[in-house]
């Protein structure tokens, strides 16, 4: 298994739909992929609706289900789904069982517990790109 080393994008601002050298948490998401594991995800159409940043995560891992599987634990990659204001609208990278590197407005690039106060109840799903099952 992977290590993810997180060291390189703590600290990386934020920016609504931000692609580089700011990001959101999609755009953050695809620079970990594209740097790490050489695998391109689709960063430019994050939301379908087009409005850059993802504001419902649904419809977009339901569009690239081809590339992912949902799992039960995360492992180092694995992306996590949150839920922000009702609906799957945040997305972080896992570096191991328990922690997640992620981008959200208003900050840089921070790791967080999935199982912290603001978490703990908000995981919509944990989904494995096909090329680390």
């Amino acid at each position: 298994m992977r290590h993810l080393d997180a060291g390189p994008y703590i600290g990386l601002p934020y920016e609504f739909g931000g692609r580089g050298p700011r990001y959101d948490c999609w755009g953050l998401a695809c620079l970990i992929y594209r740097q790490e594991l050489m695998i391109d995800l689709p960063c430019s159409d994050a939301n379908p609706d087009g409005a850059g940043e993802i504001t419902d995560f649904r419809p977009h891992i339901e569009a690239e289900a081809r590339q992912f599987v949902r799992v039960d634990s995360p492992r180092p990659f694995d992306l996590i789904a949150l839920i922000v204001a009702g609906v799957p609208a945040h997305v972080g990278v896992a570096l191991d069982s328990v922690d997640m590197i992620h981008l959200q407005r208003g900050c840089n690039a921070v790791i967080e517990r999935l199982d912290c106060q603001r978490w703990r109840n908000r995981l919509w799903g944990i989904y494995r790109h096909r090329d680390l099952v």
